[in-house]
């Protein structure tokens, strides 16, 4: 026996004191349980219900044949079994009822969970990409043979009969999704803008969140989303609506927004697109110093490889002479690519052809602008030794015609140094 002493006593009774607050929530925890308790075998009978009614035919089956075998020992029983199995058939009766019951409660559930994912009363949460195409499955035909045949004047047309075939949860539901981008700082997106680049309808989805009145942010996002998809999608998008947005963000601010900028950086993730879609269009239409000085700033700081920038550069220097382009040119030659016979020929091509078309570029002191002379020179310091010795006359020539006070001496030494060598080597062997 083990004796206690008077303060250990104590000791124990204090702790094992629980007050009156703690005593109802400790009840009201244990009654919720209770609850949770009686509720289990109805609901593990609904989620075996709903997933197949296997298991309920089998129970039915089950207790018919109990009734049966009932019926037959009570025939051949006393009238003391008899009562026995009145009493049997009483309970077996009961759990008939509460199966009755639970079939019931999986028929409204059944009921409930048709009424939430149909399109009339179901929450708009719920739609996701495979709901949305069969929403629009039925016109996309009609709509496809439309935008080829020019018909519906646009892309705003194709947004309005998309709208118009959607139903009106879907509708609102974008609209929602606009309401969200023209307000977009940071985190995830509605489920319905991520997967726009898999919907075949896409530029008309598009149009129909307005995408002018989106933050630069939400622009950022969902160009990764689209970046991420495939080639057709993300050179559309690139050249339909970041290539406008990023120039309205120049013009206006002569500054590109940061991120805008990540847009453009996210968009060299598709190097071919980036160049078909963005550069070469940006530099058809006249690009901008301010412009060409961001874009080459980004270009300077990603590694892309030869054979996506040497297609590029050999289409940008078809093109005439301008500040922008002339800005581009000297990145793309200041990479130090492997360049093949094509460009380099079609480079000395573009600068030999100041030599007689140089009237409509030179400045007030009669000289071609500085951007001109800088991309001479990364051509004679970066592929000096692939040009042939008439090659480089050429460009001594041209040098003497079109001077600079400070680069023009550079270019000459380069090429002198180039020729030096060249003798050099031919009088060793």
């Amino acid at each position: 026996m083990i004796l206690l002493s008077k303060t250990s006593l104590l000791r124990n009774l204090d702790e094992n004191y629980v007050n009156s607050k703690l005593s109802q929530k400790i009840l009201k925890v244990a009654q919720e349980q209770l609850a949770e308790t009686r509720l289990q075998p109805q609901s593990k009978r609904t989620t075996k219900s709903a997933r197949g009614g296997a298991s309920a035919s089998a129970r039915k089956f089950a207790s018919t044949g109990r009734r049966q075998r009932d019926e037959a020992d009570s025939d051949s029983e006393d009238s003391d079994g008899e009562d026995d199995d009145s009493e049997e058939s009483d309970s077996d009766g009961a759990d008939n009822a509460d199966e009755g019951d639970a079939g019931e409660a999986v028929d409204a559930s059944a009921e409930l969970a048709n009424q939430l994912y149909t399109d009339e009363g179901g929450p708009l949460g719920q739609l996701d990409a495979e709901q949305l195409r069969s929403l629009i499955a039925e016109k996309r035909t009609e709509i496809d043979e439309e935008l080829v045949s020019g018909v519906g004047g646009g892309s705003e047309a194709g947004a309005s009969r998309v709208s118009s075939c959607l139903p009106d949860s879907v509708r609102e539901h974008f609209e929602s999704c606009r309401a969200v981008l023209s307000q977009y700082r940071s985190g995830k997106l509605p489920k319905p803008v991520k997967q726009l680049p898999h919907f075949s309808q896409w530029q008309e989805l598009v149009e129909l969140l307005d995408p002018n009145s989106w933050t630069a942010a939400a622009m950022c996002a969902v160009t990764k989303y689209f970046a991420a998809k495939g080639k057709t999608q993300a050179l559309q998008f690139f050249q339909g609506y970041l290539l406008p947005r990023c120039r309205d963000d120049i013009a206006e601010y002569r500054r590109l927004n940061f991120h805008l900028y990540s847009a453009l950086r996210k968009a060299l993730f598709r190097q071919r697109e980036f160049f078909c879609g963005l550069l070469l269009p940006w530099a058809r239409e006249s690009i901008s110093l301010p412009e060409a000085t961001i874009i080459g700033g980004l270009l300077r700081r990603v590694s892309i490889p030869v054979k996506y920038a040497a297609p590029a550069l050999h289409m940008l220097l078809q093109l005439p002479y301008s500040g922008g382009r002339a800005i581009l040119i000297r990145v793309l030659l200041e990479k130090k690519y492997n360049l093949p016979d094509p460009v380099l020929g079609q480079a000395l091509a573009h600068f030999v052809a100041m030599e007689t078309d140089s009237a409509d570029h030179l400045n007030e002191d009669g000289r071609l602008p500085v951007l001109w002379h800088q991309a001479l020179l990364a051509l004679v310091e970066r592929y000096g030794d692939y040009l042939s010795g008439d090659e480089r006359q050429r460009l001594l020539r041209l040098c003497r015609q079109h001077q600079h006070p400070e680069i023009t001496p550079a270019v000459r030494q380069a090429l002198g140094a180039l020729q030096q060598r060249d003798a050099r080597m031919e009088t060793a062997d």
